[in-house]
C-alpha cells in the first residue's frame, strides 16, 4: 500500500474560481462522485443536463459547513487519485492511494498544478505531506540504524523459541562451565538438539573434559569424544587414580561465542526479528531509527505512508515506568501509532492505565505473542494505513450517500497479496489444526496537538 499527498496554500481563493477549477479538471479526469450523483438523477427521472445545478447542490451542502470540495478518479491500474479544495482555509490537496508505482500521480499533479495556477495564482508552493521534518531530524540525531546480517536474521527466527532463548541467556556470561552444573540432569537430553544447532551456527563453543572418577578433578580437555581415541600412548590414563580415560567421567562444557552473546544480550535478537518482519513488507532497515532504554526496552521509529509509528519491543516484563516513557515519546514526537510487542504477558493494570489516559487519540496496540509475527505486523500496518485513508476521505462522504472511504479501503486492501486465514481443504487430515493469527489489542491514548512547534527534545539512551 502506498499513500502520497501534496498540498499547496493560496493567498486568495474565491468560490467562482473553485467552481471553474473543478469544471476544467473534470474535463481531464472523469470524477467518480460526480458520476454517482449523475446516476442518482437518472434513476430519479431528473434531467441529465445539470449545468450548474450539481455545483449548486455541493455549495448548499458544504459551504455552510467547511467549504470543502473534491472528487476521486481511478487510473488504469485501479489506484485512487483524489483532490480536495478547502475554500475557507485556502488550500488545495491532492493524493494517491494504491499498490502500484505513483507515475500517474506525477501526471495528475502536473495537470492539477497547471489549472490551479490559472485560477488561484502563479505563486503556488507545493509541499509533500510528510511527518514533521524538524522533529524527525531530532529523532535521527539521537538514534541509530541497524543492518543485521543474514546470519543474525536467521538466528533471530530460531530464537522465537523460548527454550532456546533461555538456554543462551543462562550461558551468555559463563566463560566455560560444565553443562551438568548449569542444567538439571533431566533436561540434558532435551538440550542436546539445541546445543548441536547452536554449535553448528557458531553461537556456542562446545568442548569435553575428562574428570577423575574419584576426585572429580579435571584431567584432560578435548574438542570431541573421538579425540579421546587419538590420545597418545601414555596419556590415556588418569594421572590421579591411574584408571583408563575411557573409564573416567566425560563432561561437556559450553560457552557463548561473541556472536551468540551479541544476539542474546539487550534483546538484540528481538530487534533483528522485527526489522526482518518490516523488511518483508517493504520497510527497509535504513528507514527505521532505533534507540534503547536502560532495561533493554527497544524503540523502533519509522514513518510509513505519512504516519509515524513506534514499535516498542520488550523481552522482559513491562512496568508502569516503561509506559510513562512511551507516553512521553508519543507526546513529544507526535506519534500516531504505537505497537507494543512483548514476549511476556502485559499486566492488565498497565493496559487500563493507558486506556484511561486522555487528551487526543493515538492508536496504541499490543501483541503478546511472536506467533506469525510477520503476518500480524503486516496486517497491523495495513489496518492503521486504512484508518488514515478513511480519515483523508471522510469529508467526501457528504458529497454522496455512499461511504466512499470504506469502498476505497476495500478496493486497495483486497488487491494486497497479504496473509489469509487458512481454511481446511477437503483433503486436509482431521488432526491438522488451523493456526489463527495473534490478536492485536487496541486502546487509545492522547497526544499533543500536531501543529505545535518543535518539542523539547528527550535524551534517548542509544
Amino acid at each position: 500500500m502506498k499513500i502520497s499527498l501534496k498540498k499547496a496554500d493560496f493567498e486568495i481563493m474565491e468560490l467562482s474560481a473553485v467552481l471553474n477549477f473543478i469544471r476544467e479538471l473534470s474535463a481531464h479526469y472523469q470524477p467518480i462522485l460526480y458520476s454517482i450523483r449523475k446516476e442518482y438523477r437518472q434513476r430519479l427521472g431528473l434531467s441529465e443536463d445539470t449545468n450548474d445545478k450539481w455545483w449548486d447542490e455541493i455549495t448548499s451542502e458544504k459551504l455552510e459547513d467547511e467549504g470543502i470540495f473534491g472528487d476521486i478518479v481511478i487510473n488504469k491500474n485501479k489506484d485512487i487519485l483524489f483532490y480536495k479544495v478547502a475554500l475557507y482555509e485556502k488550500y488545495l490537496q491532492i493524493g494517491f492511494i494504491g499498490n502500484n508505482d505513483i507515475d500517474d500521480f506525477d501526471s495528475f499533479f502536473t495537470t492539477v498544478s497547471d489549472i490551479a495556477k490559472k485560477y488561484f495564482g502563479e505563486n503556488t508552493n507545493w509541499i509533500l505531506k510528510e511527518y514533521d521534518q524538524e522533529t524527525k531530524h531530532a529523532i535521527d540525531d539521537q538514534s541509530i540504524i541497524c543492518e543485521p546480517t543474514s546470519e543474525e536474521t536467521e538466528l533471530s527466527i530460531i530464537l522465537e523459541d523460548e527454550k532456546k532463548r533461555d538456554f543462551l541467556m543462562k550461558i551468555k556470561d559463563i566463560t566455560s562451565a560444565s553443562i551438568t552444573k548449569i542444567f538439571p540432569k533431566d533436561e540434558l537430553k532435551s538440550l542436546a538438539e539445541i546445543i548441536d544447532e547452536f554449535t553448528d551456527r557458531n553461537v556456542i563453543t562446545k568442548d569435553f573434559v575428562v574428570l577423575c572418577s574419584k576426585t572429580g578433578q579435571p584431567i584432560l580437555k578435548v574438542s570431541s569424544r573421538s579425540a579421546l581415541e587419538e590420545t597418545p600412548q601414555g596419556a590415556n590414563k588418569c594421572l590421579i587414580c591411574g584408571n583408563p580415560l575411557s573409564k573416567e567421567i566425560l563432561d561437556e562444557i559450553v560457552s557463548c561465542s561473541p556472536s551468540g552473546k551479541k544476539i542474546i544480550e539487550h534483546s538484540y535478537w528481538l530487534q533483528v526479528r522485527i526489522l526482518h518482519a518490516l523488511e518483508k513488507i517493504g520497510i527497509k532497515s535504513e528507514e527505521v531509527r532505533i534507540w534503547t532504554s536502560d532495561n533493554d526496552i527497544i524503540y523502533l521509529f519509522s514513518v510509513i505512508n505519512g504516519q509515524s509509528f513506534i514499535f516498542v519491543l520488550a523481552d522482559n516484563k513491562i512496568t508502569i515506568e516503561d509506559i510513562y516513557k512511551i507516553k512521553l515519546y508519543v507526546e513529544s514526537y507526535n506519534i500516531d501509532n504505537v505497537l507494543l510487542i512483548s514476549t511476556k504477558n502485559i499486566p492488565l493494570v498497565i493496559k487500563k492505565y493507558i486506556e484511561n489516559s486522555s487528551t487526543e487519540d493515538v492508536s496504541f496496540n499490543f501483541i503478546e505473542s511472536l506467533n506469525s509475527i510477520d503476518d500480524t505486523i503486516e496486517l497491523f500496518i495495513i489496518e492503521r494505513c486504512s484508518a488514515y485513508i478513511s480519515k483523508l476521505l471522510n469529508s467526501f462522504i457528504s458529497f454522496t450517500q455512499v461511504k466512499i472511504n470504506e469502498l476505497v479501503i476495500e478496493s486497495i486492501t483486497n488487491a494486497i497479496p497479504t496473509v489469509q486465514k487458512t481454511n481446511k481443504a477437503d483433503n486436509v487430515e482431521a488432526e491438522e489444526v488451523v493456526e489463527e493469527l495473534p490478536v492485536v489489542e487496541e486502546v487509545h491514548v492522547k497526544k499533543g496537538k500536531k501543529n505545535k512547534k518543535t518539542p523539547d527534545i528527550i535524551e534517548l539512551d542509544v
